[in-house]
């Protein structure tokens, strides 16, 4: 006997992103941004990413709706060796314990020369 094919919303479960999320594993350096102030630089873990949103692991529990600011290594080079750097700012629009997921406002890459 065939199995029925799903499609339009029975497809996609309970699945409520609007970009498919890549898994990644890799350390990220984030901080707080606020009105009144920006923190200091945090380690973080990130687990995965889409072009929207990311998860995080931390040790310090984000707030929903926290700022931050985050710096990712990217694995590429550019001309003459220079390292590529995500940068990021975004929103804590969900947290689950250690893990906060986060929306990406605006981003662009940023280039460092070899030292």
């Amino acid at each position: 006997m065939a199995l029925p094919i799903l499609q339009g919303p029975q497809a996609l479960g309970t699945e409520r992103r609007a970009s498919r999320r890549y898994p990644v594993n890799t350390d990220v350096e984030f901080r707080l941004i606020s009105d009144s102030e920006i923190g200091a630089y945090q380690r973080a873990q990130l687990l995965n990413l889409s072009t929207t949103d990311l998860m995080l692991e931390c040790d310090r529990e984000l707030e929903g709706g926290e700022e931050v600011e985050l710096m990712i290594q990217w694995p590429a080079r550019r001309g003459r060796g220079a390292e590529m750097v995500l940068h990021a700012i975004g929103r804590a629009v969900r947290i689950q314990g250690s893990c906060a997921a986060v929306r990406i406002d605006r981003s662009d890459f940023r280039y460092s020369t070899p030292k």
